[in-house]
């Protein structure tokens, strides 16, 4: 899991023309964190250091990508898991499926950025709810905190590629008008929080080829 999304994320910094991307995983979960195996074998703190500082790196590099990214949760997100999903900019849900952060039962506290992207995401007070507990939460419930987005239909909820062609027109429906450029330079100014960079990032795009393109269809916004 570590390996893999480190390369992943390595491709995806690669594609110059991509607007989105869809994390998403089969067969009823998404994703329940490390392998036990692994954990055993570097269970001493030296260790636990450099994987959480290399999960850190690839969480932070996804959320960063200039790309929409989109979690897809059908089944389990547990533990690590939890956490992956919180390093995309929207997260779907099916009806069946559940989000738990288990980390606090294990032992241990967040270590793949989790428990800085959840306050930041529901506020410090249910984020400390949520980690303390160890608690299910369920879509509706998800929905209501903000860990949502939206919510897959429950017809779908055993059919993957269903749920995966729904989520792709949900993301569609944001990206898919717009050229790549535009859509790069909009996640760059929302992932900024910088008034100096969102300024420089702007400038790159002013008199460009998507500019100049709407500039000539004489684009007006009556709808």
């Amino acid at each position: 899991m570590m390996v893999d999304l480190n390369d992943a994320v390595m491709e995806l910094e690669h594609w110059k023309t991509g607007k989105g991307v869809i994390l998403y995983g089969v067969g009823g979960t998404f994703c329940s964190g490390g392998y036990l195996d692994t954990v055993k074998n570097i269970c001493n703190s030296e260790d636990g250091y450099k994987m959480s500082t290399l999960m850190h790196d690839s969480v932070l590099r996804l959320r960063n990508l200039p790309l929409v990214s989109v979690a897809l949760v059908t089944g389990k997100a547990i533990g690590g898991g939890a956490e992956l999903i919180l390093a995309t900019d929207f997260r779907l849900l099916s009806s069946s499926s559940e989000i738990r952060f288990v980390e606090a039962r294990m032992g241990v506290g967040t270590g793949w950025a989790g428990g800085t992207l959840l306050q930041r995401l529901v506020g410090p007070r249910t984020a400390l709810d949520l980690l303390l507990t160890c608690r299910k939460v369920s879509a509706d419930e998800a929905l209501v905190l903000g860990l949502a987005d939206d919510l897959i239909e429950e017809k779908d909820d055993d059919d993957d590629e269903a749920a995966l062609k729904k989520t792709t027109d949900w993301l569609n429906e944001r990206i898919a008008h717009h050229h790549y450029s535009v859509v790069q330079t909009v996640k760059g100014i929302i992932a900024c929080d910088d008034f100096e960079e969102e300024r420089r990032i702007f400038s790159s795009t002013w008199g460009g080829k998507a500019q100049q393109d709407a500039l000539n269809k004489n684009m007006k916004h009556n709808n």
